[in-house]
C-alpha cells in the first residue's frame, strides 16, 4: 500500500513542473517589463563577452583589391627577371577573410597586405606559378581564401646592356632664329638592364629637349631631359620591365647644359681676301670665295654690330702669273659664341692683262678678187683698234696690222662689205674698225 502512494507521488512531479513553467512563461509574456529585463541580461552578457576576448567573427570578401609586387631586387641579385609587364598582368583578386565584428566595417583589401613576392620564385628561367599572399593577424582576423590564387609568371635571365652614349635631340620651331651650342650631358652614358629579350632590342638612347623651353634671356641653360630607348628600327621602348641607370642609381632623366644665342648669316668680305698686285701685264680678274656667307651667333648688341666677317690674313698674290685656289681662316671676333665656317676656300684668277693699240689709218685691201676684175674701195683707208694678250699687243707694230675685204666670187657692181682684220704673230685679238663696212666697186678691167 505504501509502495503504491510512493509510485502515484513520483508520476505527480513531473506533471507539476511542467505546469509551473507553463505558469511562468505565461506570467512573463503577460508583464512586458519582464522583456525588458531580458533584453537587458542579453546586452550585458554580449558586452561581457565581447570585452572580455570572447570575439564574435563574421565573414566578408572584400573585392577588386590590388596586388603589391615585392622581391624584385632579391630576384635580380640571383640573376633573373620577370619578363612579364606586372600593370597588364597582374590582377586585382577577392579576398574572403574572418574578421572580428567590431572590425568589420573598417577593414579593406589594403589591410591585409595581399601581394606576390618574387623572391620566393626558383631560381631558373622559364615558366612558374606564384601564390599571392596576405597577413593574417588577431587584430583584423584570418584569410579564408584569395581568389584567383596564383599568376604564372615567365622568368629570364637578368641582363645588362653595355654603357649606351645617349644623344640630345632639339625638337620644334625656332622662330627666334636661335643657335644652340653643343649639349653637355650629366650623365653622358647610361646603362639598360632588365629580361634579356627586352634589353636586346634597345639600340640607343635619345634625351629631347623642346626649342619652346629655351631663350636668348638664359645664354647657358640647364634642362632635364627623360631618356627614350629606341630599337633598331626607331620605335620607342617604353617598357616598366627595364631599368634605366648609371654609377648603379637608377635615373629616368639626364641634365643637358647648352649655351643659347641669337644667330646671324653674315657675307665674307671679298675686298680684303686679296693683297698686293700679280706680275707685270697680268691682272686680277675673279675672287671667289666658298662659302661665301657664314652663320655667326653669339650676344645680341655683338651680332648687331657686325655687317661682314673677315678673312684672318689675306693671301697676297704680289708678282703672281697665275691663278690659285687656297684655304684662308676666318677671323673669329672672341666675343662671338659660333661661326659656322673655321675658315673658307678662295679661288682667285690671275690672267695677262687685255692691252690695246689703236692705228689712226690703215690702207683697207681685197683678197681673192678674179683676175678680170678690179675693184675700188671707199674710204681707203680706215681706223682701227686692236686688244688681245698684253704681251702679244704690247710689241705689236703697225706693219703687223692689215684691213681687207674679203671678194672671192663677187661679180661686177657695188658692193657693201664687212672690214676684216689680220694681226701677225698674234695668237688671239679682238679689234674695232672704225667704220665697220665700206663700199666695193668692181668692174672690168
Amino acid at each position: 500500500m505504501l509502495q503504491n502512494e510512493n509510485q502515484k507521488s513520483a508520476q505527480g512531479k513531473p506533471n507539476v513542473m511542467a505546469t509551473s513553467f507553463r505558469r511562468a512563461i505565461s506570467a512573463f509574456v503577460r508583464h512586458p517589463q519582464f522583456k525588458l529585463i531580458a533584453l537587458a541580461i542579453s546586452i550585458f552578457i554580449w558586452g561581457l563577452q565581447t570585452f572580455s576576448g570572447a570575439e564574435v567573427m563574421v565573414e566578408k570578401v572584400l573585392t577588386n583589391v590590388k596586388i603589391s609586387v615585392l622581391g624584385q631586387d632579391v630576384l635580380r641579385s640571383r640573376g633573373y627577371a620577370i619578363s612579364d609587364d606586372f600593370t597588364s598582368i597582374v590582377p586585382t583578386v577577392d579576398i574572403r577573410v574572418k574578421v572580428p565584428w567590431r572590425h568589420f566595417s573598417s577593414v579593406t583589401g589594403a589591410t591585409y597586405v595581399p601581394r606576390i613576392d618574387l623572391s620566393a620564385l626558383e631560381s631558373v628561367a622559364g615558366e612558374q606559378e606564384l601564390a599571392f599572399v596576405a597577413n593574417s593577424s588577431d587584430e583584423y582576423g584570418e584569410i579564408v581564401e584569395i581568389t584567383p590564387a596564383a599568376i604564372l609568371l615567365h622568368v629570364e635571365d637578368y641582363k645588362s646592356s653595355p654603357r649606351i652614349p645617349v644623344n640630345v635631340v632639339i625638337r620644334g620651331d625656332n622662330p627666334d632664329n636661335l643657335w644652340f651650342g653643343e649639349p653637355v650631358l650629366n650623365p653622358q652614358y647610361i646603362i639598360v638592364s632588365g629580361p634579356a629579350s627586352v634589353v636586346d632590342e634597345v639600340r640607343r638612347a635619345e634625351a629631347e629637349i623642346q626649342t619652346s623651353d629655351l631663350s636668348e634671356e638664359r645664354p647657358r641653360d640647364t634642362k632635364n631631359a627623360t631618356i627614350t630607348l629606341f630599337d633598331a628600327y626607331g620605335n620607342a621602348i617604353s617598357s616598366p620591365l627595364l631599368r634605366i641607370s648609371n654609377d648603379s642609381v637608377t635615373i629616368r632623366a639626364i641634365q643637358v647644359t647648352l649655351d643659347v644665342y641669337p644667330k646671324k648669316t653674315l657675307p665674307v668680305d671679298t675686298a680684303t681676301a686679296i693683297a698686293g698686285t700679280p706680275a707685270q701685264g697680268y691682272e686680277l680678274t675673279n675672287v671667289t670665295i666658298s662659302p661665301s656667307r657664314v652663320e655667326v651667333a653669339g650676344p645680341r648688341d655683338v651680332i648687331n654690330r657686325l655687317s661682314a666677317i673677315y678673312l684672318s690674313t689675306p693671301r697676297n698674290i704680289s708678282g703672281a702669273t697665275g691663278g690659285f685656289i687656297s684655304g684662308s681662316e676666318l677671323r673669329r671676333q672672341a666675343d662671338l659664341a659660333y661661326v659656322s665656317h673655321r675658315e673658307v676656300v678662295i679661288s682667285a684668277l690671275i690672267q695677262p692683262q687685255i692691252r690695246e693699240l689703236s692705228f689712226s689709218s690703215l690702207p683697207v685691201g681685197t683678197r681673192n678678187l678674179s683676175a678680170a676684175l678690179k675693184a675700188e674701195v671707199d674710204p681707203v683707208s680706215i681706223g682701227v683698234t686692236v686688244s688681245g694678250n698684253y704681251f702679244d699687243i704690247e710689241e705689236l707694230a703697225e706693219s703687223q696690222v692689215s684691213l681687207f675685204v674679203e671678194l672671192e666670187g663677187l661679180a661686177e657692181g657695188v658692193h657693201v662689205l664687212d672690214v676684216l682684220c689680220q694681226a701677225d704673230n698674234v695668237r688671239a685679238f679682238s679689234y674695232q674698225p672704225q667704220q665697220r663696212q665700206v663700199q666695193v666697186t668692181i668692174t672690168k678691167r
